[in-house]
């Protein structure tokens, strides 16, 4: 099966959990996906043990290694993730991290980019304090965080994005914004832009919130810029609406080009809100 179903290798060993597939002509024929039982199995185990997932989190917003970014903090490598924003009164500003250290290590192991720190910081035990070997002003040193849990939600039934400095939450894009499918998006200005620490070439609508209880709670998170749902970009909530609205009358689910902290992904999203 596509939706949940084992992947299993040529030895009946699970190698995966299927998750999604493209196909042209919206039959079971195509090219499908498969999340890795490496991905899987941490999630598993916090299922069993807490009937829930239970997600790690710094407090910060990273950005891939640049030779600018290197020269910045006097770091001579090319791996490594670059903090570009840290989040008041989160873990990453309580055990001193600061806006350009570059972080090497996580709890011991090696930080190959931005997205390897994400997973890590992700998996890591909430309530548990991470080491964090980092290079700032060209001194090696190593910090320690305590990990909080990601994205709690404020009462309001959203996980929600801060609106700049303010305590209140961002729930909708004003006029340039809407909903789809459950989630609060916006057309990107420079505001969003700098509040998301989002590059100029990224185009797309930012998520500012998903509803808790949509059917998809978990798949997105604010930041997340929709690049693309299906074949059809989404530069304005126009196209997204449009989108949708088709979706909505012949497609249970549709495939989303997601730009996440810089990365490029695909995420299977519920086209129902």
């Amino acid at each position: 099966g596509n939706s949940g179903g084992p992947l299993f290798n040529t030895d009946g060993e699970v190698i995966g959990v299927n998750t999604a597939i493209v196909s042209p002509t919206g039959a079971s024929v195509g090219v499908g996906f498969a999340t890795p039982t490496s991905i899987v199995r941490p999630v598993v185990e916090q299922i069993v043990r807490f009937g829930e997932i239970r997600r790690g989190w710094l407090g910060v917003r990273l950005a891939n290694m640049s030779r600018a970014a290197a020269d910045r903090a006097g770091y001579d490598g090319s791996t490594g993730a670059v903090v570009t924003r840290i989040t008041p009164n989160g873990p990453a500003a309580r055990a001193g991290l600061r806006t350009g250290d570059v972080i090497l290590r996580f709890n011991g192991q090696e930080v190959a980019d931005s997205r390897a720190l994400t997973r890590m910081v992700g998996e890591a035990a909430v309530g548990a304090d991470a080491a964090i070997d980092i290079v700032r002003d060209g001194r090696r040193m190593q910090i320690t965080a305590h990990i909080e849990r990601l994205e709690e939600t404020d009462g309001g039934g959203a996980r929600v994005a801060r609106d700049g400095n303010s305590d209140e939450p961002r729930r909708d894009g004003g006029p340039r914004g809407g909903r789809i499918f459950g989630i609060a998006l916006s057309e990107l200005d420079a505001s969003l832009r700098e509040e998301f620490q989002i590059e100029p070439s990224v185009q797309g609508l930012v998520v500012l919130a998903v509803d808790v209880g949509a059917e998809n709670e978990g798949v997105l998170r604010p930041g997340d810029v929709i690049q693309a749902i299906g074949p059809q970009a989404t530069n304005t909530i126009a196209a997204a609406r449009a989108i949708a609205g088709r979706a909505a009358i012949g497609e249970h689910a549709i495939i989303a080009r997601i730009n996440r902290d810089g990365a490029v992904t695909y995420r299977r999203l519920q086209a129902r809100s």
